[in-house]
């Protein structure tokens, strides 16, 4: 049975998800990139690698490990939320409703992320959600033909 992901009424879904694999591969891509090499930069990473917080368990990362990590965090959680909805939209045996209640929460938390981007003016990630989330909320509000 060939997959479903690209029949009538779960194109958008499907698009969404993709969109999502995608930012975190973007993501992915610039945290592991080669850091800048101003002095400013340069500067402030030094601060961040010098500043430890201890956090009990006998752990005192700094600063600049903190950022990493919560860094990878968004890429293996867009990544996850991407795959996880191309998994569903592939298969035939998961009704179209229940793709529509996934899509309702996938909406709200990358609207969730959007408005952090925005708040935070961080750019890249603020497109990559906008597109993310006009894909998902054009699937939930625009008429389409839905299977069952």
């Amino acid at each position: 049975m060939p997959s479903a992901l690209f029949a009538h009424g779960r194109r958008l879904f499907t698009t969404a998800s993709i969109l999502t694999v995608l930012t975190a591969i973007a993501h992915s891509l610039g945290h592991f990139a080669p850091p800048p090499t101003d002095e400013p930069t340069l500067k402030v990473l030094a601060a961040m690698g010098e500043y430890h917080v201890p956090l009990g368990f006998g752990m005192s990362p700094s600063m600049f490990q903190i950022q990493q990590a919560l860094s990878l965090t968004m890429g293996i959680t867009f990544a996850a939320f991407g795959i996880l909805g191309l998994v569903l939209a592939a298969s035939r045996d998961v009704p179209t409703s229940t793709l529509r209640r996934v899509g309702w929460v996938n909406a709200v938390w990358v609207a969730a992320a959007g408005a952090t981007y925005a708040y935070y003016r961080i750019p890249p990630p603020l497109i990559s959600t906008a597109l993310i989330e006009l894909a998902t909320l054009s699937w939930l509000l625009l008429p389409a033909r839905r299977e069952a």
